[in-house]
């Protein structure tokens, strides 16, 4: 099992203003020391679409109704990167409405597939080939789950071509700026991390192929 690529990330659900991440405005205030320059993107076929803002490894997307920040390298260095950039923009932005918050990962798994393909195996298949006269491409299956502290996390398994993914979203309804400033003041997205590398070793005994710190 491997972390996916730009699925690391953190998204704050409210009313942003996104004029206000120019890259003068990021150079001075978000990013580290040191960086010398941000990359924005606009749609070529709509300028008034979704931006895209690279900077140290990171892509920030700001839009009216919400706001990603997404680490270009599935590892625990990387969300912790993603959780500083969020907590940075809280502390200024203390005003903007913010309603609800996710931290998300996925991961692959091309070889070690069966536990997640029995999970997702379907009794209605031999139906579906036989008298439907179809094969199935691609199945998937989406549990919101919650935890004793009340931690809500949305599980998505899917299956498409031989290739299992293992999608985590931990969700987040705070309705306040503030609680969510503290949220992200105490590693909570790589806490989340290490619980969903915990959950794929323990329920479908999957392990990292590699170290993601």
């Amino acid at each position: 099992m491997r972390g996916k690529n730009e699925s690391f990330s953190v998204v704050l659900l409210g009313s942003w203003n996104r004029s206000i991440f120019s890259p003068e405005w990021l150079l001075k205030h978000i990013c580290s020391a040191g960086t010398e320059k941000v990359f924005l993107a606009y749609p070529s076929d709509d300028p008034t679409g979704a931006i895209k803002i690279d900077f140290e490894d990171i892509s920030l997307y700001p839009g009216p109704r919400q706001l990603m920040v997404v680490s270009k390298n599935p590892t625990k260095e990387g969300i912790k990167k993603c959780e500083d950039v969020v907590a940075k923009i809280i502390g200024l932005l203390v005003h903007t409405p913010v309603t609800f918050c996710g931290i998300n990962f996925s991961f692959v798994e091309t070889e070690n597939t069966v536990s997640i393909f029995k999970v997702l195996s379907a009794s209605d298949k031999s139906d579906i080939a036989q008298k439907g006269g179809y094969s199935i491409v691609s199945s998937g299956l989406v549990r919101r789950l919650q935890r004793n502290d009340k931690l809500t996390l949305n599980l998505t398994l899917t299956d498409a071509d031989g290739v299992a993914t293992i999608a985590f979203n931990f969700h987040y309804e705070l309705n306040d700026i503030y609680k969510y400033k503290e949220l992200f003041s105490k590693d909570e997205a790589a806490n989340r991390l290490d619980d969903a590398i915990k959950f794929c070793k323990e329920v479908y005994e999957l392990n990292l192929e590699e170290d993601v710190t």
